[in-house]
């Protein structure tokens, strides 16, 4: 029979082997996790360096396209139906956002350009009816009509604010500013001014020659 005391040393013998295994594993462990975590780092890094990414919903409808082209960067959002409904880009002459309607039409568009931003807003059908500019560090508005045609245009500068007014061919017929109030023919020649001065107010009538015609006082 085996003595107490070598049951004792053969059991101390077995505890350390057991350490030295579950050290072993333990390092083996570290490593395999290691390993794992750069192969998915360097997975998740050839899935993002890509040149175009398709997004599609649960029924496989398409809902967003990442694209690189050689005018830029774009990213394109549709709705269930497969219309698109925004569009996203980084072209050369700057960033740009716009907006389209259930039809396919374009609404609103949002741009930075080199000298400033600008937004454009359409009717419904694309058409553009207002246009908001900052260039330059100057605000301007302009307004048309169903035709395309500049309507109204305002505006601040730094000699002052004005206001500009259009036919419906586009000629400017009348301009309030700082200076005053001015009238023009459908030739785009002034025919009348009225405008305020020291002690009181000045009214000149113009032919169509450009002579004066009339001043008060």
């Amino acid at each position: 029979m085996m003595s107490i005391e070598n049951r004792v040393d053969k059991l101390e013998r077995s505890v350390r082997r057991w350490r030295a295994l579950a050290v072993i594993l333990i390092l083996a462990l570290a490593a395999i996790n290691l390993m794992g975590q750069t192969s998915s780092t360097d997975e998740y890094r050839e899935v993002v360096r890509c040149k175009g990414l398709v997004i599609e919903d649960g029924p496989g409808n398409v809902r967003g396209i990442l694209q690189v082209t050689n005018e830029g960067v774009g990213l394109f959002l549709h709705d269930t139906n497969g219309q698109m409904r925004a569009k996203l880009g980084m072209l050369e002459s700057g960033p740009g956002l716009a907006l389209y309607s259930v039809k396919g039409k374009k609404r609103a568009g949002f741009g930075m350009y080199e000298n400033g931003p600008g937004i454009v807003l359409n009717d419904n059908q694309g058409k553009k009816r207002a246009m908001f500019e900052l260039f330059e560090m100057k605000p301007k508005l302009s307004l048309y009509d169903s035709r395309g045609k500049r309507r109204i245009g305002m505006g601040v500068g730094e000699s002052g604010q004005g206001l500009s007014i259009y036919d419906s061919r586009g000629n400017l017929r009348t301009t309030l500013d700082d200076r005053g109030l001015d009238l023009y023919d459908a030739h785009k020649r002034r025919r009348a001014l009225l405008m305020v001065v020291e002690g009181g107010g000045r009214l000149h009538l113009i032919d169509s020659r450009g002579q004066l015609q009339f001043r008060k006082p």
